[in-house]
C-alpha cells in the first residue's frame, strides 16, 4: 500500500498527488518538497493518506475509481477514517457477512478458529522463551503450556459439538479469558522482576510492560483494520467480540491469532533485552518511547515467516489471512488460523 506524506510539522510545502498521461502510460504523481515521483497504476493496490495537507486532483480520483483502486483517508494512530470506493463492489460479501453472522454454526466455527489460533500461537511463543533458557526447566510454565494445549484442544468442533450449538459463542469466549489468565501467568516467570509485571491490564495500566502491550495492539489494531477495510468487510460485524456502534468487532476478531505473533514477542523480547524503559513518567509512554517502539513494531511486521508453500512477511500474513475469511465467507470454505510452525 502507497502512502502519501508530506513530512514534519515544520515544513510547509503542502503534497500534491495527481494523475496524468505519461508517454500513453496513466500514473500517479506525487509532488512534496520540490520533489516529484511517478507510480504506475497497475502497481498500486490501493492508496492511503496518513498525513496532513495532501491536495488531490479530481483526475486521480476518477482515475482510482476507474481501476478499482480503493483510497483510504487514515487519522493520526493510521486507521481508517474514510474509504473512498466503488459503492457496490463489496455487496455479495456484505451480504454474506451478514448471513454468517447471523448463523449460530458458522459463527461459533469462526469464533472457536480465532481463539484457538490465538491460543496455538500463544503456545508457541512460550515454547520459544523455554528454549531460550539454558540449563534450566522451568516445570511451572510447562505445566501451564500442557493447561493451554488443553483448552485449545476443547476448541476443536470436532470433538466438542456443543459450542456450535450456542447462540453466541460464550464458551469460545470463556475458555479465551481462562486461557489468557494462564498465559500471561506463564509469561511473567521470563520478565526482569524491575519491570514490575505482575498480571495483564488493559486499561489503567502504569507498568512499563503493559503500557507497551497495549501501544503494540494498537499497532496491530491499525495493521488489521486497513486489511479488513480493504477487503470490503463491515469491520462492526464480528463473530467473536459483540460489535456496538463505534466498536469493530471484525478487527479485534481477526487480530487475536497474531497478538502473540507480533506484539507479545516483540514486547517481552525488548524487555528480556533490556531495551525497554523500567521507569514511566506519569503521563505514560513518552514521544521518543513510542516512537522507538513504533519501529520495532514495524521491524517485526516485516519479520518472514512460513505460510502456506513459501516464507512472508507477518504484515502480508495478516492481509492472506483476512482474504481467507472472506473466501470463508462467500464460499463457506472452512476457515484455519495462521499458526506459527517456525
Amino acid at each position: 500500500m502507497k502512502s502519501l506524506n508530506h513530512g514534519t510539522e515544520n515544513r510547509r510545502n503542502h503534497s500534491e498527488a495527481r494523475s496524468e498521461a505519461l508517454k500513453e502510460q496513466r500514473r500517479l504523481v506525487i509532488e512534496a518538497d520540490h520533489e516529484r515521483k511517478e507510480l504506475p497504476f497497475r502497481e498500486i493496490k490501493s492508496l492511503a493518506i496518513a498525513t496532513k495537507g495532501v491536495r488531490i486532483s479530481s483526475d486521480l480520483l476518477k482515475a482510482l475509481a476507474i481501476r478499482d483502486i480503493p483510497l483510504l483517508m487514515l487519522d493520526a494512530k493510521a486507521r481508517p477514517q474514510a474509504i473512498l470506493t466503488d459503492p457496490s463492489r463489496h455487496t455479495e460479501l456484505v451480504l454474506a457477512q451478514v448471513r454468517a453472522h447471523d448463523a449460530p454454526a458458522l459463527r461459533c466455527k469462526l469464533a472457536a478458529a480465532f481463539v484457538r489460533g490465538k491460543i496455538r500461537n500463544q503456545i508457541h511463543h512460550l515454547n520459544f522463551l523455554l528454549r531460550q533458557e539454558e540449563n534450566k526447566c522451568l516445570k511451572e510454565v510447562s505445566a501451564l503450556v500442557e493447561k493451554l494445549d488443553s483448552i485449545a484442544c476443547e476448541l476443536s468442533l470436532n470433538k466438542n459439538k456443543a459450542l456450535c450449538q450456542e447462540p453466541f459463542p460464550e464458551g469460545i469466549l470463556l475458555r479465551e479469558a481462562r486461557a489468557s489468565k494462564l498465559y500471561w501467568q506463564a509469561v511473567k516467570n521470563f520478565l526482569p522482576d524491575a519491570y514490575g509485571f505482575h498480571k495483564r491490564i488493559k486499561k489503567g495500566a502504569r507498568d512499563p510492560i503493559n503500557l507497551f502491550l497495549n501501544y503494540g495492539y494498537g499497532v496491530l489494531f491499525s495493521v488489521v483494520y486497513t486489511a479488513v477495510c480493504l477487503e470490503g468487510f463491515l469491520p462492526g460485524l464480528g463473530f467473536l467480540h459483540k460489535g456496538y456502534k463505534g466498536r469493530p468487532a471484525l478487527v479485534f476478531d481477526m487480530m487475536e491469532e497474531f497478538r502473540p505473533l507480533v506484539v507479545d514477542r516483540l514486547v517481552v523480547g525488548l524487555a528480556r533485552e533490556g531495551r525497554l524503559p523500567q521507569k514511566i513518567a506519569p503521563k505514560g509512554l513518552s514521544l521518543v518511547d513510542r516512537k522507538n517502539f513504533l519501529l520495532a513494531s514495524q521491524a517485526r511486521l516485516t519479520k518472514r515467516l512460513p505460510y502456506g508453500n513459501g516464507v512472508f512477511m507477518l504484515k502480508e500474513i495478516i492481509n492472506a489471512q483476512v482474504f481467507s475469511l472472506k473466501k470463508t465467507i462467500l464460499t463457506g470454505k472452512r476457515y484455519e488460523p495462521y499458526i506459527c510452525a517456525a
